[in-house]
């Protein structure tokens, strides 16, 4: 697992070497809409929103665990080549192709790899809301289902 991530690594650093910064288009999409499985309800799927300078991105997923329905997950650095965009946090690693949206999760020091499907997220639904009110109607269901 450490040679592929080291392959990885490498890889993108050497693919940075042909290309100057400002060769490389910048990102194009202020957020993500992904999903695992085409068929995933749009509640279940995740949603990456880049800054305004797109170096860093936020994921919100939802999680009946939360409060608020809502989980955050911060990437503090985004790298940007002529082929895909690769979110950085402290123990993951994700890579969304430039050109098809496939993104591949690379958890660090595991074998775990989580691939799916990424299209521009149109901030058509109000997430927010919509993850409140899910986790309301699930406490509720746990809040009836009390017999002592």
């Amino acid at each position: 697992m450490k040679k592929l991530l080291g392959i990885v690594v490498l890889g993108l650093l050497l693919s940075n070497f042909a290309y100057s910064d400002s060769e490389i288009p910048p990102i194009k999409v202020k957020a993500f809409e992904c999903v695992k499985n085409k068929k995933t309800p749009r509640i279940y799927r995740r949603y990456i929103f880049f800054s305004e300078d797109k170096k860093t991105a936020e994921q919100l997923t939802y999680s009946s665990e939360s409060d608020n329905g809502m989980e955050r997950e911060k990437f503090d650095y985004v790298q940007t080549t002529l082929e895909e965009i690769v979110l950085h946090s402290d123990y993951k690693m994700m890579s969304i192709d430039r050109t098809n949206g496939n993104i591949r999760f690379l958890f660090i020091g595991a074998d775990s790899v989580y691939v799916g499907q990424c299209k521009e997220f149109k901030f058509d639904i109000d997430l927010e809301n919509l993850w409140k009110e899910k986790a309301n109607e699930i406490n509720e269901k746990k809040k009836d289902a009390i017999k002592y």
